[in-house]
């Protein structure tokens, strides 16, 4: 597969050419429309990217981890965190992915990659980050 360095296309093709039994990955972009579960039409085309690429690898299982910035609410924004998991769990799963190599769960705000008292740095925490581990 090809994938334009720099990018996060990149350094899935890089791990899975490698011999690591595993590695975490964020996304990036702005991955939700808002503080929702909805992803962004980007959101969209790089899942279907990783379809393919976990289709084409069927010894690897992916973990999703959800975020959120983080409100004055915590249940709030774990409730948030889960769904947003979830919706990137349902849509691997529509995309032939077997259950079985599926595994989610959600953070909630408790862990920022950006400053929560900033705009762009809540934008940075809503997102969903995968840890890909090869089968023994």
């Amino acid at each position: 597969m090809v994938a334009k360095s720099g990018t996060v296309g990149r350094e899935l093709v890089d791990w899975l050419a490698s011999n690591e039994q595993s590695r975490s990955f964020e996304l990036g972009g702005q991955e939700f429309l808002g503080r929702s579960a909805e992803p962004t039409m980007e959101s969209k085309v790089r899942l279907l990217r990783l379809v393919t690429m976990l289709n084409a690898n069927p010894d690897v299982k992916i973990h999703i981890v959800g975020h959120s910035d983080k409100t004055s609410d915590p249940a709030a924004d774990r409730t948030l965190s889960e769904a947003r998991a979830g919706a990137i769990a349902h849509a691997l799963k529509d995309g032939g992915i077997s259950q079985a190599r599926i595994s989610f769960e959600g953070q909630g705000g408790q862990q920022p990659i950006g400053d929560n008292r900033t705009a762009d740095g809540r934008a940075r925490n809503e997102r969903v980050s995968i840890a890909l581990t090869r089968k023994r």
